[in-house]
């Protein structure tokens, strides 16, 4: 996972069998992912989160890409079947120990779903951090496998982008294009974990990103929601990875850096 900060490493250390099932899980469908970022999107993990808030947070998710709207395949503005679609799928599957190696990380009691391994407290949003970022890693793998189909992959292409600061909004600074000669100009159509988007690569930065039709810079918004309020700013180090696989591009965040004071 790249370069981490004694709370980080600590918390993996302490949580590397749940991590690496979940870095290991077979995904035949995006729920599993979907249910476990909506639970930390309502800040109900490591801990716990009631069916309606959860159910809410997974539509909330499911609605940012047609793709992921189709593969759940229900209607999701039906909450109640939705709720029962999440009872009968991911919950059963996290809560049966289905693609975990038969251990049970969750449970499910009336109406409410949660961790059952203990989590010390100075290590929780470590291991929710190191969560979300295997989470979003392996939704943007299943996305990018659903939208390749059947197409044969033309190699794999990656480079970092340094998040910094322009204006008061955090940014993402590019690599030097004469030893990245493939890094992408103009609009490009990039696929994360929060969705699709449009992303301007000027000359030295990505400067905008924005959902298809829409005008609005959701930028500064998706680096604070994967680094913190902290984005950007003197002190930190932090990256994203912008990686391409056939004719997909895909952004997806680097690991919490210790502040480089």
């Amino acid at each position: 996972m790249g370069d981490l900060g004694p709370t980080h490493a600590a918390a993996l250390q302490v949580h590397v069998q749940f991590l690496t099932a979940l870095e290991t899980t077979q995904m035949t469908r995006s729920f599993k992912m979907l249910t476990l970022l909506a639970m930390l999107d309502e800040g109900g993990f490591p801990g716990q989160i009631d069916i309606d808030t959860l159910v809410n947070g997974f539509r909330a998710r499911a609605e940012r890409s047609s793709v992921l709207r189709s593969d759940v395949g229900v209607d999701l503005t039906d909450h109640a079947r939705l709720r029962r679609y999440l009872e009968e799928n991911p919950i059963a599957a996290w809560t049966g120990g289905r693609g975990t190696g038969g251990h049970r990380y969750f449970a499910y009691q009336d109406g409410v779903f949660r961790t059952t391994f203990e989590v010390r407290p100075e290590q929780q949003e470590a291991l929710g951090e190191l969560v979300r970022e295997l989470a979003d890693w392996r939704l943007v793998e299943y996305l990018d496998r659903a939208k390749a189909g059947s197409v044969e992959s033309e190699g794999t292409q990656q480079f970092k982008a340094t998040v910094s600061h322009s204006g008061g909004r955090p940014i993402l600074f590019l690599p030097d294009r004469k030893q990245h000669p493939n890094v992408p100009r103009n609009w490009t159509k990039v696929l994360t974990s929060e969705g699709e988007f449009e992303a301007n690569f000027v000359m030295v930065a990505v400067n905008m990103m924005r959902r298809p039709g829409s005008q609005k810079n959701e930028l500064p918004e998706v680096l604070r929601k994967w680094f913190g309020p902290d984005a950007g700013k003197p002190g930190t180090r932090y990256y994203v990875l912008i990686e391409r696989r056939g004719n997909q591009w895909r952004m997806r965040p680097q690991p919490r850096r210790a502040n480089a004071a």
